[in-house]
């Protein structure tokens, strides 16, 4: 499956119903908010995704022997993460395809 670009000039436009406040305590007012329901399914997948990441992120670069090495490693490659991510990296069209081609394939039966 492919998730191609949003096309701006195509969006559906909202419902012009408003949803209707909920009363949490007489007299004060909420807006109802978005939910969204996980799967047990998907929770056990997540965490069994976790953990392979925290697995190879301890274990995976072969070059680093103590502890400390390897958390130099990992403090060095979330710095590199984080630097892609303010300068945009993350958002080019290619990209976004490639994530989202990735966690397909991740959550994958």
């Amino acid at each position: 499956m492919k998730i191609g670009p949003v096309d701006r000039n195509n969006l559906v436009p909202p419902s012009d119903r408003q949803a209707e406040p909920t009363k949490e305590k007489v007299g004060q007012e909420t807006p109802t908010a978005d939910r969204i329901e996980v799967s047990d399914d998907a929770r056990r997948r997540l965490a069994e995704l976790a953990d392979r990441a925290r697995r190879e992120l301890l274990t995976g670069p072969q070059e680093a022997e103590t502890r400390s090495q390897v958390e130099e490693l990992a403090t060095d490659r979330i710095a590199r993460l984080k630097q892609k991510v303010a300068s945009g990296f993350y958002q080019r069209p290619e990209v976004i395809q490639q994530v989202a081609e990735g966690l397909a394939e991740d959550i994958k039966p």
